[in-house]
């Protein structure tokens, strides 16, 4: 793949002329991929390991990019079902695609596995849906190995995907039990569905503000992922990550 450098005043266009470019608060939120002021104060309060002096925390002026990146339609209503209380008990997924521009590998779609009590994310970037069974496959033998512990249940939509014969009949073999929402019901599939909003209005906002174009959401969306499981993990005190490696 060839790359073209680009030239300091055209990688620094996207930003809005309301920010104080310079503060390090607003810094941070560049770096940990447009976390906005509340995810930034909220991590720095609770000393979750970057480093930032709090009283250096200062609420910056309006972001373009969180402003245009961040537009959606009204949310879900809030998911009251109480959180397992083991790593791997339930295992949420959803497929978000197919986007309108292929990665430069010719991906469409990503297809991400959370766990529910530490709500750590992995994301696979899919050519097919039809490639689920095998990433789940994949995913729940290295989740297995680093955790010591067992998938019981996996939560997902209803879509063809996940009744595939070859997903359903791994899930008998290994005793999971799958859990699949309705139809034209994605409220009942809220964790995965309100996590691949995160990614892509994260992976959004980060292509934004470099200016680059719509071949690159697969590592946008993959570093929206690895930002994401260091985020402060709400109501815990802790990061995904921690609590995903028992810290």
């Amino acid at each position: 793949m060839q790359m073209t450098p680009v030239a300091p005043e055209q990688a620094n266009a996207a930003k809005s002329s309301g920010c104080q470019w310079g503060t390090t608060s607003y810094l941070w939120n560049l770096r940990l991929g447009h976390i906005g002021h509340d995810g930034l104060n909220c991590i720095v309060t609770k000393n979750i390991g970057i480093g930032i002096d709090i009283s250096s925390v200062k609420k910056w002026d309006v972001c373009e990019c969180c402003a245009l990146g961040k537009q959606t339609r009204l949310c879900f209503q809030s998911n009251t079902t109480a959180r397992t209380s083991k790593l791997l008990e339930v295992i949420h997924s959803d497929v978000c695609g197919p986007m309108q521009t292929s990665t430069f590998s010719g991906k469409r779609y990503f297809v991400t596995f959370i766990d529910d009590k530490s709500r750590y994310c992995v994301v696979y970037l899919l050519k097919s849906k039809s490639e689920v069974a095998a990433k789940f496959m994949e995913y729940a033998a290295m989740a297995e190995t680093q955790t010591g512990k067992r998938v019981k249940y996996f939560q997902s939509d209803n879509g063809g995907e996940y009744k595939s014969d070859k997903l359903v009949r791994f899930c008998a073999e290994r005793e999971i039990q799958q859990r699949l929402a309705p139809l034209d019901t994605p409220q009942l599939n809220g964790v995965a569905e309100g996590m691949n909003r995160t990614l892509v209005v994260c992976a959004r906002c980060m292509m934004k503000h470099a200016g680059l174009g719509k071949s690159y959401w697969g590592e946008a969306v993959m570093t929206a992922m690895f930002l994401r499981n260091r985020w402060q993990h709400v109501p815990s005190t802790k990061t995904s990550l921690h609590i995903k490696c028992g810290r």
